[in-house]
């Protein structure tokens, strides 16, 4: 095709290890968590790829040889399931069984270049990286995932047709197994709730009587303030991401059946408090971040009517920047709670952990943040009070 762009780039490269390239919290937490504007694209089979692979074949001619738009005459599909010269390359990564997680099809005013990261399994890779050699595109690890990319804007359209040659490879090898993430396993509930993030700028605060508030409001109310901290937060995130990939693929109450079987004090959070699946990391990071939690539900289960993930917490107001930021980041909803106190909440059984790591990546600016909360305080205490005039 004349007129494709190409791209100045890195050398196409395949640098990979034979392991698997695949989240420990699920593919939906994971992707979700990466990329907030993710499409689960798992159902596509070989079938649909072949039919997408086609249409955007059409369409890219058009593009590259007339400068036609994109958005007239082809039907692609319902749902787009991103930027034309990707589409194809989605469709069959899904079909073969590596859930893609995002993709861009190359800007060439800019330095960004057609890619699409992937999560993979061991036993699918040799085969992965044949086709991405077939295809000429470079295939690089990217912490638990793949990015495999091209320095022309055909590149992953040509490995999609590459893909599609090979599909009857792709088809002998085992069939996907659960944890392996197909279409109905791995993924987090929802809930009926509109998220939104409505706060005023002052503080929700109840002073000295936080225990006392706590307990007026939860009456299994445990004060966490000095029982957590920044270096305690990694590993709980760790083992609350591990039982959300357990909920997410085995069930609900095999998860907690697990639990249950296993005494709270070998699990972290268990050194705490009985907390429900899902809100483990958000109360953690909550409390290191100088804001006590009240309260926490994590909807119960799948949805019950009028149930959905959420913290009721305390804040001063210069707490409210950074928990505005980490609440829109993740997705999730941040308003008053009606008693003093604010309401974190999602529609996603996984939203609450995505909000906590979003808070522990921004740990060093809840620390700058604490010591703003404290200085008018500490200002106060200095000067003391007034005397009265004679």
């Amino acid at each position: 095709m004349s007129g494709v762009p190409n791209y100045e780039m890195r050398a196409l490269e395949v640098v990979v290890e034979t392991k698997d390239y695949w989240p420990k919290e699920g593919v939906r937490v994971a992707a979700g968590y990466e990329n907030h504007q993710f499409i689960d694209c798992r159902g596509i089979d070989w079938s649909e790829a072949r039919e997408i692979v086609s249409n955007e074949s059409e369409l890219l001619a058009a593009v590259f040889r007339d400068g036609a738009d994109p958005e007239e005459g082809v039907d692609i599909i319902d749902s787009p399931i991103g930027e034309l010269g990707t589409w194809g390359a989605v469709a069959v990564l899904n079909a073969a069984g590596c859930p893609t997680i995002s993709s861009c099809a190359g800007h060439p005013e800019g330095e960004r270049f057609p890619h699409v990261a992937l999560f993979v399994r061991r036993e699918r890779l040799p085969l992965l990286v044949q086709c991405v050699r077939e295809a000429g595109l470079g295939l690089i690890a990217d912490g638990d995932e793949l990015v495999a990319f091209s320095n022309r804007g055909d590149g992953l359209h040509r490995f999609a047709s590459v893909m599609l040659q090979r599909s009857a490879e792709w088809e002998a090898l085992p069939a996907m197994q659960r944890d392996d993430g197909g279409p109905t396993y791995c993924t987090a509930p929802t809930y009926d709730v509109q998220t939104r993030i409505v706060v005023a700028d002052r503080d929700y605060w109840v002073g000295k009587q936080i225990v006392a508030a706590g307990r007026a409001v939860n009456r299994d109310f445990v004060d966490l303030r000095r029982r957590v901290s920044w270096k305690d937060v990694p590993e709980i995130l760790e083992e609350e991401a591990e039982h959300l990939h357990h909920w997410f693929c085995d069930g609900y109450a095999a998860t907690t059946d697990w639990i249950s079987s296993h005494p709270p004090e070998t699990w972290v959070t268990g050194n705490y408090c009985d907390l429900d699946l899902g809100t483990a990391g958000a109360v953690a990071t909550l409390n290191a971040a100088g804001c006590p939690t009240c309260w926490s539900c994590n909807g119960h289960d799948h949805g019950a009517p009028g149930g959905h993930p959420h913290v009721g917490f305390w804040a001063r107001a210069a707490h409210l920047p950074l928990l505005r930021e980490c609440a829109k980041a993740a997705c999730v909803g941040l308003i008053e709670s009606g008693r003093g106190s604010l309401l974190l909440f999602s529609d996603r059984a996984d939203g609450l952990h995505s909000f906590a790591r979003e808070m522990f990546r921004n740990a060093s600016a809840w620390s700058r943040s604490i010591a703003d909360a404290r200085a008018p305080r500490a200002a106060n205490r200095k000067t003391g009070p007034r005397s009265r005039p004679h």
